[in-house]
Parts: C-alpha cells; structure tokens; sequence
C-alpha cells in the first residue's frame, strides 16, 4: 500500500457516541493508499477511545466548548500534513478517495481546497446517486465539468451566490493555503458555505473531482436534519443571500432555494 500518510490527514469530528462512527473509522482505514488519522472530539467518551484503541488511530480531545466553528478550526490546525480533510462521523468514504484527491492536490498545487461529488446513503443501507436536490447541486457545478480547477474568483463566486453545491465532509484543505481563514462563529450550520464564500475572494483555485468519492448519510439524527426542524439552516439560508443580493432578490432566491430542504429530511 502506498503511504500518504506525509501528505495527508483525515481528522474524524466525533460528537458523542454516534452509531456510525464505527462505519467511518473503517473506510478511512480501507483506503487504497495509508493517510494520518485522528479521532477529535469535544464531547469525549469511553466508546470514542475504544474505537481509537482498535483502530491504532490518534485520539485528541477538546473540551473548551466553544460550538461547531471552534471544533472544526481545532480539527484544521491538528494535522502536521499539507492536506486535511474533515471526516464527518456519519460518513463513507470510499476506497480511492485519498488516492484520487491527494493526487489531484499535488498536480494542481495551487488548489485552495478539492472536492468530490457525492451519493446519499441512508440508515438502511440504501445508497441514492440520482436525487432531485443532488442533481440541482450539479447544475450548479456546471463549470467545474467545463474545466476541472477553477481559478477565477469571479466565477467561483457566482457558483456560490445562489446555493452551496459543495459537499463539505468530500472537501480536502490545503492548510498552507488558508493564510489563517477559519469557520465563522456566526455560523453554525452553514459555516462551510461561509468559508467557501470567503475562500472564493482569495487567490487559487478550487479543484472539483467528477468522482463519486463519498457517502453523506441522510438520517432524523444528523445535525442537518436538526438544523432544518429548527429553521437555523432557513435563516443562515437568508443571511447569506442578503450578502449576496439586494433584499428583494434574496427574498425570492431563499424560497426557491427553500424547496430543496425537504429532501434532506431523508
């Protein structure tokens, strides 16, 4: 097996004792080349450091509760690799998905972050590749089919203005590129949108594997799904677009935007 493990870390963000972990840990750990791994959490717990144990992987905890931003941009600054990618706990990643990004990373090094397409796959095993939302997210990236990184700021932003179609746990950071960017507090269910926004305005490129790399689960129990029962993600939805349109554009962006949240609900 190839060892990339010089080159790249998945950092596991761990809440609590998810049933999934287990699913996660293990398709890092079938990757067809060895990357770094560890285990973060602020909400540590006995079935998290078995699960490291087992696994032979870095355990770290962080209990400064200081919300989602502050766990993600702790995860970010723990690798002592040039890539990172945030591994979310209810995840699959499949077997050459380190391979495939860290190879694109190294031929486009200039590349801010890569990121995959993606298929849902929900609790009883169903995997779901054609879905009404999903394909609207890939209209979205109808220039990434047209050239694979795109370096114009112009265009990446006018990709993000009405809707985020990237996929954060397929995302892969190159850290020395982020200049000390984090994930925004203001933010706690699209502050991976926020930072792409805010990644959008700097120099480099965004890299788009047309590869189906990675399982997102769908399930009542994600934060997602929590987020839209509450309407945070409706809110943060709107925040967005106002800094994105004049009030009466965003308005009505948001409720077109608004009909893809039903399909999150699994």
């Amino acid at each position: 097996m190839k060892d990339c493990s010089a080159l790249h870390t998945f950092v596991i963000c761990a809440y609590k004792d998810n049933p999934f972990l287990e699913d996660c840990i293990r398709s890092l750990t079938a990757q067809s080349v060895r990357s770094s791994i560890i285990l973060y959490s602020s909400t540590p717990t006995d079935k998290q450091r078995e699960l490291a144990g087992k696994y032979n992987i870095r355990y770290h905890v962080d209990t400064d509760g200081h919300g989602i931003h502050h766990d993600w941009n702790k995860a970010l600054a723990l690798p002592e690799t040039p890539y990172c990618t945030l591994a979310h706990q209810d995840d699959v990643y499949l077997p050459d998905y380190a391979e495939k990004m860290v190879d694109a990373l190294r031929r486009h090094p200039d590349a801010l972050i890569g990121f995959t397409d993606y298929a849902d796959l929900f609790t009883d095993g169903t995997v779901k590749f054609w879905r009404a939302y999903l394909l609207v997210k890939r209209l979205m990236l109808a220039p990434f089919y047209l050239k694979r990184c795109i370096r114009s700021g112009f265009v990446r932003l006018n990709v993000l203005r009405f809707g985020n179609p990237i996929c954060c746990p397929s995302v892969t950071y190159h850290l020395a590129k982020l200049g000390g960017l984090g994930f925004d507090a203001g933010f706690s269910v699209n502050l991976d949108w926020m930072m792409w926004i805010n990644l959008a305005k700097r120099p480099g490129g965004f890299l788009f594997l047309k590869n189906c790399l990675m399982y997102h689960r769908i399930s009542a129990a994600m934060e997602t799904s929590a987020a839209l029962a509450d309407n945070r993600r409706q809110d943060e939805d709107a925040k967005i677009f106002r800094m994105m349109f004049p009030a009466s554009v965003a308005g009505l962006i948001h409720k077109l935007y608004a009909l893809s949240y039903k399909s999150n609900r699994g």
